[in-house]
Parts: C-alpha cells; sequence; structure tokens
C-alpha cells in the first residue's frame, strides 16, 4: 500500500522497463485516520506544478485534505494495472475521477504501454486484417493511430471505436466497483479547439457515453460537467502561451471548477458529517486537520 500524503502528485521513475516503473506518491504527510480526497484522472488534474495543482484547489475550496492520484495520459489499465493506487483510493472519504479518454486502454485491436497509456505497445492480428494498408508498425501513439485509421476508413475505424468504447465501460466499471466512497466523474469537456491541440479528437468521451457508465453505477456517483471550455480554452491573455503548449485549463477556469466540484463535494459527504467521518470535537465538517 502506498503512503498517504496531502497534494501528493504520482511521479514516475526514469526507467520505461514495466517492471521497473512503479508509481510513486510523493509530499506532505497526511494522518491516515484523518478524512482525504483522492483524485485520479490525467494530464488535467496531473498538472504542471504540484504545488499548485488542481488538486489543492479542490481540496482548500473543499476545505479537506487531497491525494493526487493523478498521471500523465492515465486510463482505466494504469490503475487497474497498480492496485496500491486504488487501495489508497479505496481510504478516501470521497473521489474524483476524471473521465479518461477511451482510446487509452487495452482492447481487441491494440494494447498500450501500463503506465503510459498514451502509447501503442503492439496492435493485434484483428486491427492488422482490418487495416491491411496501414504500416501499423510505424505508430507509437494512440491519438496518432486513431486520427490515421479514420483518414483512411471512417467506416472501419468505427468498428474500432465501438469495441473501444465498450472496453472502456468495462474497464471503467471494474475500476469503479473498487471504490465504495462516494464518487464523483468530472467530465473532461474537450475537444478543445483545434488550433489549441492540434487535430481534433477522433471520438471522446460524449454524453451518451457518460451515461451508460453512469447508468451502469447507480448510488453515490455523480456527473460534473464543466463548460465545454473549461478544459483547453479561457479568456484572451488568461495563461494562454500555457495552455497552447499543453491543452491545460487556464488558471481561470481552474480556480472556477475546483469551486463547483466543492460544492459538490460538500452535497455528497453531508451526510457523512456525524459518526462516519470522526472529525473530532474541535472541528466541524469539511475543515481541514
Amino acid at each position: 500500500m502506498l503512503p498517504i500524503h496531502a497534494g501528493a502528485t504520482v511521479h514516475e521513475h526514469a526507467a520505461d522497463n514495466d517492471q521497473c516503473s512503479r508509481p510513486a506518491v510523493s509530499g506532505r504527510p497526511v494522518d491516515p485516520s484523518r478524512p482525504f480526497i483522492a483524485l485520479l484522472g490525467g494530464l488535467q488534474l496531473a498538472g504542471e506544478d504540484p504545488a499548485q495543482s488542481f488538486a489543492e484547489l479542490v481540496g482548500s475550496a473543499a476545505g479537506l485534505k487531497t491525494v493526487n492520484l493523478a498521471a500523465p495520459h492515465a486510463g482505466p489499465d494504469y490503475y487497474l494495472s497498480n492496485p496500491a493506487l486504488l487501495e489508497t483510493a479505496a481510504r478516501a472519504v470521497l473521489v474524483v475521477i476524471l473521465l479518461p479518454w477511451p482510446g487509452a486502454l487495452t482492447n481487441p485491436y491494440y494494447r498500450v504501454h501500463s503506465r503510459r497509456n498514451d502509447r501503442v505497445v503492439a496492435t493485434t492480428p484483428a486491427l492488422r486484417a482490418l487495416f491491411p494498408e496501414v504500416e501499423l508498425a510505424e505508430i507509437h501513439y494512440v491519438r496518432h493511430l486513431h486520427q490515421v485509421l479514420e483518414r483512411m476508413d471512417a467506416g472501419r475505424h468505427a468498428q474500432v471505436a465501438r469495441s473501444v468504447h465498450n472496453t472502456w465501460l468495462l474497464r471503467m466499471g471494474e475500476m469503479l466497483d473498487r471504490l465504495t466512497a462516494p464518487r464523483i466523474l468530472l467530465s473532461p469537456g474537450w475537444p478543445p479547439p483545434p488550433s489549441a491541440c492540434g487535430e481534433t479528437d477522433p471520438y471522446m468521451v460524449d454524453r451518451p457515453l457518460q451515461e451508460a457508465l453512469r447508468s451502469r453505477h447507480a448510488g453515490s456517483l455523480k456527473l460534473v460537467t464543466p463548460n465545454c471550455e473549461a478544459w483547453g480554452a479561457g479568456p484572451a491573455g488568461d495563461d494562454s502561451a500555457r495552455m497552447q503548449t499543453s491543452c491545460l485549463p487556464s488558471q481561470t477556469t481552474e480556480a472556477g471548477l475546483a469551486t463547483r466540484l466543492a460544492t459538490e463535494i460538500r452535497a455528497l459527504l453531508a451526510p457523512q458529517c456525524s459518526a462516519p467521518l470522526q472529525l473530532g470535537p474541535a472541528m466541524a465538517c469539511g475543515q481541514v486537520a
């Protein structure tokens, strides 16, 4: 089990070998008996600066410690292949999950890197048979793969997309089943404008896919959908260089989204604010220890 740290962020070891690439959590230690929020997701939650990350903004707004288990390009495969991360998240009083892009997982057509889910490790005979005219060995990234396949034949690519979506629903469901605390699914709200992040994604976490996932997991599961410009867009002059180069949300939209999330977090935790959280006599519900 990984140690728990306040505002912690998953850091990667330099080695690319799968057996040596284990996530580590660093940061300020937190008393595991105190309530904390866990955050899971990709680059938008991992952030560029852990000390001023979106996770820290959420924790400050909600009045609870945060443990940021996000990592660049992390899909469900990243967490399912690192059970210690899910064990840590399972100890949280609430879990925020930024819904990952569906393509970033192993499926019947290709296999992704266990740690960097944006990288294609191998394609399968099924994909090679479906696209015999494509030199798949020269494609190393998932988004590039889907862009090539869609340009080659949108109909055949749609067959791949359906299979990937179904796999995503199953894999996300498996991940959610391991988390018993209230969960907030944060819609990424993308794609951002093509001018900001290159070509538009061939497909994304659209509303039907979000609703399909939520319908399979009733109970303490909340879907929060920010405005479409919340990720990768913002007012003119607001962190524009940062947004254009990294496709991250601006600091203004981060702060607004953190405030909205904090409202949802407090609403979900309100029924637990008595005995289950064990906050102690000197603390009101939601206060930081």
